[in-house]
């Protein structure tokens, strides 16, 4: 255990005149406390001695000797200890001169010692829980943190497939570090509040020792101590020693309890397991017959449902069939006279509609043979066109070797003479006669030509607009170049010409008229007896539309049949999706129960395991004072008893065994609240416990977290990670 001096405590230190006055103070109050009425005398001797200590500080011999001497006697060879300072200030407090370098400040608290020092405990016992509850998050956050290393170690050859995994586990594991980070600030501070407590409490223990009070009701006097302090003293060591044996017996009857309640724990322990174990077989059971009875229920309700669906699909057809064979015995009905009536006619309309398509497909074949004997006519008279152009060519150009000729002729006879040509007239007669007959072949010529024109005017019906520029050209030429010589020969081939394109015009012309005759022939008889034909036609549409929608309305019938097999179906399989749905959700209702029985039995071991117990005991033996504590005390009693026998003055020896008596006294008050306050803690730590076994639902709850196996475990109302 670790002590501080007064000096840490209190920064500032008083001043003489202060420190005097509270000394004083203290003193007078002390005693009225204890129930002993300071005498006036002692009053005013004790202001006496405060004024002529303030007046004479620092150069009083008997100051200046404890100031600055060492110890003479036997007290000289004791080294100082821990307990210096606090005898010093004892002494420095009720009038005893000390050093004034002392670093011992006063005790701030003038009340009650066992009151302070059972708060003081009470408090750290507060601090001790809530260390022990933050110890016991951070061990789960450890483990929780561990669980998910080895999670994201196992899925590492995973991130690359899925790469939202790995943001996700390393943001939950931030989170669990995080708030480890700050439990484990929470622990330092709670760890340092402890200390700081203990010291405290160490110090205040000090304080309250009876050896405090018989030190500072000492006075000072320069005999010995008399028969009387000796056996005071004697009896004082006695005390402290019965003390410190009584010390012993309780905390060997604090061992004791512990045990004792440690087998309480057990034993509460296996009932608890007990009552779980009957309470999961109970609830095992009731899940059983749920799930028997569910499937029973379903079951009946799947074959009536299927036996309603049957009724309805089989009423569904008979009424089918009875509104058809109406709707059927209606249409026989109202319309099977006028339908029959109307069979008769259609099929005499019908037989005369043969008849007239007959003839005119015989028509129609007629005309296509003569089409097609027109367009071999067409073919002939293009290649007949063909070879008359080249003959007329061939005319042309006998013409012009003909016209040239007769320009020679002309220059010839031009460049004649009358006389020559009087010579040879007979030659020119002669010629004359040649080319008379020239001409009538000619004629002939044409008039070939004109006969296989008029062989070619019934076969084609336009010619060619270019065959009457040629034959213009033509005359054109012969008028030029027989212009006195064959005019009337000129004049003829013109009217031949004329009269060929006359014929060839209209015989154009009589063929359009054929083509347009033959066409309104056909359709003259595709329009005859139109109007019953339409008639015929829009009663057989209406047959064939009531035909359609009776067809439609047992199309209807089947698919509302077919719906209802539909709807059966789906019900059926809804039915089973329920209830695989229940026995899913059942069995990991189960799990969940199991798996919360398991996370409570473990927690509850770690709260009651014999190492906790000893844990306990050894933080106890760290606050409370032990054996080894004692003796020091012990030698300290004997070396403060030491020096107060070579400071002892001119006091007055009657007041001291009633000191040491009410020292006494005062100690033993002290022990017995010091072992009241033992084992009321004792008895809070078993309470606490024994609430947390008895109220789990109010002091721990158990819930499903959505990372993993882990659960989420709800302490005093601060949430902790269990790893599951």
């Amino acid at each position: 255990m670790s002590y501080r001096s007064s000096s840490d405590m209190y920064s500032r230190r008083p001043t003489g005149h202060e420190e005097t006055r509270r000394v004083s103070d203290a003193s007078r109050d002390y005693r009225r406390h204890d129930g002993h009425e300071p005498r006036r005398r002692d009053d005013s001797r004790d202001r006496d001695r405060d004024r002529d200590r303030d007046r004479d500080y620092g150069t009083s011999p008997r100051t200046y000797d404890a100031h600055r001497e060492p110890l003479k006697g036997p007290s000289a060879t004791v080294p100082p200890t821990r307990y210096d300072s606090l005898t010093s200030r004892s002494r420095q407090d009720y009038g005893i001169p000390t050093s004034s370098t002392s670093s011992t400040p006063l005790r701030p608290d003038a009340g009650n010692p066992a009151e302070s020092i059972a708060r003081s405990f009470k408090e750290l016992s507060e601090v001790l829980v809530e260390r022990s509850k933050l110890e016991i998050h951070k061990e789960n956050l450890d483990r929780t943190l561990e669980k998910r290393q080895r999670e994201y170690e196992k899925t590492k050859n995973k991130h690359a497939e899925f790469p939202s995994l790995p943001e996700l586990q390393n943001k939950y594991r931030i989170l669990d570090q995080r708030s480890r980070d700050e439990l484990e600030v929470h622990l330092q501070k709670s760890k340092a509040k402890i200390k700081k407590l203990t010291e405290g409490i160490s110090v205040e223990l000090l304080q309250g020792l009876p050896l405090v009070d018989m030190q500072s009701r000492a006075r000072p006097q320069d005999s010995k101590l008399s028969k009387e302090s000796e056996a005071g003293l004697a009896a004082l060591k006695n005390t402290v020693q019965q003390h410190h044996n009584n010390f012993k017996e309780g905390l060997a009857a604090l061992r004791k309890h512990i045990g004792e309640a440690e087998a309480s724990a057990t034993e509460q322990e296996q009932n608890y397991r007990s009552a779980l174990e009957k309470q999961h077989a109970a609830f095992e059971q009731k899940l059983r017959k749920l799930g028997e009875d569910m499937t029973a229920k379903q079951a009946s309700q799947v074959q009536a449902q299927e036996d309603k669906f049957q009724f309805q699909l089989s009423k569904q057809e008979e009424q089918t069939k009875t509104l058809l064979e109406t709707q059927r015995a209606e249409l026989l009905d109202s319309q099977g006279k006028f339908l029959l009536g109307d069979v008769a006619s259609l099929k005499q309309e019908n037989s005369v509609l043969k008849q007239e398509n007959s003839v005119l497909r015989s028509d129609l074949d007629s005309l296509l043979q003569r089409v097609d004997d027109l367009t071999r006519q067409v073919a002939q008279q293009n290649k007949d066109a063909t070879e008359l152009r080249t003959t007329v060519s061939a005319c042309g150009q006998k013409v012009e070797e003909q016209g040239r000729k007769v320009s020679g002729h002309e220059q010839k006879l031009a460049g004649l003479d009358i006389e020559a040509l009087d010579r040879i007239s007979e030659h020119y007669t002669f010629d004359f006669e040649n080319l008379t007959r020239d001409v009538e072949d000619m004629k002939a010529v044409t008039g070939g030509l004109s006969s296989k024109v008029e062989k070619l005017d019934v076969d084609k019906p336009i010619v060619q607009p270019a065959s009457g520029a040629q034959f213009q050209n033509i005359k054109n030429e012969l008028w030029a170049l027989n212009d006195k010589l064959q005019d009337q020969l000129m004049q003829s081939l013109g009217e031949v010409v004329d009269k060929v394109d006359s014929e060839v015009k209209r015989h154009g012309e009589r063929l359009d008229v054929l083509d347009k005759v033959g066409s309104a022939s056909t359709n003259t008889g595709n329009q005859q007896h139109h109007p019953e034909y339409v008639l015929t036609r829009t009663m057989i549409d209406e047959l064939q539309q009531k035909f359609e929608s009776v067809s439609a309305t047992l199309n209807g019938v089947k698919q509302e049949h077919a719906e209802l097999l539909e709807r059966f179906t789906q019900a059926d399989a809804t039915t089973q999706e329920t209830i695989k749905g229940y026995r899913d959700d059942l069995a990991k209702k189960t799990e969940t129960l199991e798996h919360q029985i398991t996370v409570l039995d473990s927690q509850f071991n770690n709260l009651t395991t014999k190492g906790m117990a000893e844990h306990i005991i050894g933080h106890m033996e760290t606050i409370y004072p032990t054996a080894q504590h004692l003796k020091v005390l012990i030698a300290s009693l004997g070396t403060s008893i030491a020096e107060i026998k070579n400071q002892l003055g001119d006091t007055d020896i009657q007041d001291l065994p009633r000191s040491i008596a009410a020292l006494s006294g005062e100690m033993h008050l002290l022990q017995e609240n010091f072992t009241t306050m033992k084992a009321q803690m004792v008895i809070l730590i078993s309470a606490k416990r024994y609430d947390e076994e008895q109220h789990p639902p109010k002091r721990r709850r158990v819930e499903p977290n959505p990372n993993g196996n882990a659960h989420s475990i709800i302490v005093n109302g601060n949430n902790d990670l269990n790893g599951g």
